[in-house]
């Protein structure tokens, strides 16, 4: 329901004209320069007209984002012959993604990118985050992920093409290019190129040696950390002088690694519960209210399951094996024939329902009421 007028009070039909907010500030441009005489002239940004200075930021922006190359041909068709827009009319062509944000995975888009396309598609605009609508907050978010994705070389083929489908998308595609090129920045070719020429390292002791040292240390916390893309690593084992820094990152790296910390013995626990075996003359419960009697029921749990996986030192292992020689003597048989029975039900339970069991234990099976 959004209707958008120029200064005069005229309607502007934005369905029709793709370019029409690019068309409105020309027309404020013309009239400001019938308005104040100033024909051919471009405004300035020291004046103190409010409507001059905003104009002469409008032209800054306008120029930058033709320099980026994030301009199409049929803008920039729109300031030629103007005045102050000389950057604007010899501007490069709208730039195409790099090649390795083109090298994505095949498969269909996924769901969550058809439906943010499609709500762009719907509502021509941009979802904004600090809408009341959870739909359209919802939306902005996914725009977040698809920049990310987008960034990082992670969409399919059809989902990029779904992308160059929505006008809006299109355009922060071309932004998100030029961000990723600024953040980048030349500095590791700089670099390379210095350690070249001198055939050294730049130290830190010398002033104008200070920012390459920076970008050294810079890229070996990159390198430790796995941050650099391939186009970068490539370029750093070009270099034969860094090979004996890369060795240095390398080991640094191993040594940073998490290392599995080994189990803690269990022997002080086993002896506890070879104690309290002898006493009680029965296996410690864990639903037991004595706090200490749970303790030692889940420390023989433990015993018994690293026991099964064959983690026991010998010391710690013969003394299990003398806690279930100490459980079988105090049970007699009957009792130790039933106590054994629960765990076979659920063993049974585990055969029936993975299809394990054969048709002869199955009509075992059906001739038991119980079962």
């Amino acid at each position: 329901n959004l209707r958008v007028f120029d200064h005069a009070g005229s309607f502007v039909d934005c369905r029709d004209d793709p370019c029409w907010l690019l068309n409105l500030r020309l027309k404020e441009l013309h009239h400001w320069q019938e308005t104040t005489g100033n024909h051919g002239c471009t405004p300035q940004l020291n004046s103190s007209d409010p409507v001059e200075q905003q104009l002469a930021r409008w032209m800054n922006t306008v120029s930058q984002r033709a320099s980026k190359g994030n301009l199409t041909v049929q803008q920039r068709r729109l300031f030629r012959g103007l005045a102050g827009f000389e950057k604007v009319q010899h501007a490069p062509e709208q730039r195409q993604p790099p090649a390795k944000l083109v090298q994505a995975r095949h498969g269909d888009p996924r769901p969550w990118v058809v439906n943010l396309t499609d709500w762009m598609l719907e509502h021509n605009r941009i979802p904004s985050q600090y809408s009341p609508d959870k739909t359209e907050s919802s939306q902005a978010n996914r725009l977040q992920k698809l920049r990310i994705q987008y960034r990082g070389g992670r969409l399919t083929e059809l989902e990029l093409a779904r992308l160059r489908g929505v006008p809006e998308l299109s355009e922060l595609a071309g932004e998100w290019n030029a961000t990723r090129r600024k953040l980048r920045g030349p500095w590791l070719q700089d670099l390379v190129e210095w350690i070249k020429v001198h055939g050294r390292f730049p130290s830190a002791g010398k002033d104008e040696e200070k920012l390459q040292h920076g970008r050294l240390q810079r890229l070996g916390e990159l390198y430790r950390k796995g941050a650099l893309d391939p186009d970068a690593e490539e370029l750093v084992a070009a270099i034969p002088a860094l090979q004996p820094l890369r060795d240095r990152w390398d080991e640094l790296k191993q040594r940073s690694s998490p290392k599995k910390a080994p189990p803690k013995p269990l022997r002080e626990k086993i002896l506890k519960v070879v104690d309290w075996v002898k006493i009680h003359r029965r296996r410690p419960d864990r639903t037991s209210p004595d706090l200490d009697e749970r303790r030692l029921a889940y420390a023989l749990e433990k015993a018994v399951r690293r026991g099964n996986e064959g983690s026991l030192v010998d010391t710690e292992a013969c003394m299990l094996h003398h806690i279930r020689s100490l459980l079988n003597s105090t049970l007699g048989p009957e009792d130790a024939r039933s106590r054994a029975q629960p765990q076979r039900v659920h063993r049974l339970g585990d055969l029936y329902r993975s299809g394990a069991l054969a048709e002869c234990d199955k009509q075992l099976l059906q001739s038991i009421p119980e079962l």
